[in-house]
């Protein structure tokens, strides 16, 4: 899958535009997972022998996320240490799913980024009061007519808000996906009395969103 990374270019021009204009993506896939054990620290195997505990497939995510972070950070000229990352970060963030990673980073001036991955997979209705409010709903189910569309949007929406509860640097303070109201044009968003930035994209079989906090 990564021996092409002509769409992930395409892609990092995308969110520099409707995000941030410094925003850098890495990613990674199964088939870099050796490449990504082998660049792990001392202090990084440690900490994957810890995710160990909880079974195979969520260690190798956590490894390949990394893996995805240590690209970003290597651009910037960051360490490569990522053992001591703690999210939320105000520069970077990692989001996994089944086999396949991606983090995203800005420059210094950064107040916080988010990033989602789905894989894509049915959305039911009745999730919907769970992370959209009322006009959210409403707006979704005036144009997403058919089953399809509608878990589609469904799923985006998902994808959005938790790209943008991670680009809430204090997050663990109470607050809920519903607590972000998307704009129509879901390029904006409001929550926790601040504005973000964010983009919905595609690739392959995966939504990928991207959140950015505003001054």
């Amino acid at each position: 899958m990564m021996s092409d990374l002509s769409w992930l270019k395409a892609l990092q021009q995308q969110v520099r535009l409707k995000c941030h204009a410094s925003s850098v993506l890495g990613c990674a896939d199964l088939s870099q997972l050796p490449a990504a054990k082998l660049a792990l620290t001392p202090d990084e195997t440690a900490c994957y022998q810890s995710q160990l505990l909880f079974g195979l497939k969520r260690a190798n995510l956590w490894c390949l996320g990394r893996f995805a972070l240590k690209q970003v950070l290597a651009h910037f000229g960051e360490s490569l240490e990522t053992s001591d990352v703690i999210f939320p970060h105000p520069r970077w963030s990692i989001a996994h799913t089944q086999g396949f990673a991606m983090a995203i980073g800005i420059d210094a001036d950064g107040l916080g980024v988010g990033i989602d991955v789905e894989i894509k997979r049915p959305f039911l209705n009745q999730w919907a009061p769970f992370y959209l409010n009322k006009k959210e709903q409403s707006r979704l189910f005036e144009w997403a007519l058919t089953p399809e569309t509608q878990s589609d949007a469904l799923r985006e929406a998902w994808c959005l808000k938790e790209a943008l509860f991670k680009a809430t640097l204090n997050n663990k303070t109470g607050l809920d996906l519903i607590d972000f109201e998307i704009a129509d044009n879901r390029l904006s968003a409001i929550g926790h009395n601040k504005h973000f930035a964010c983009l919905h994209a595609q690739y392959q079989d995966y939504d990928l969103a991207f959140a950015t906090a505003l001054k």
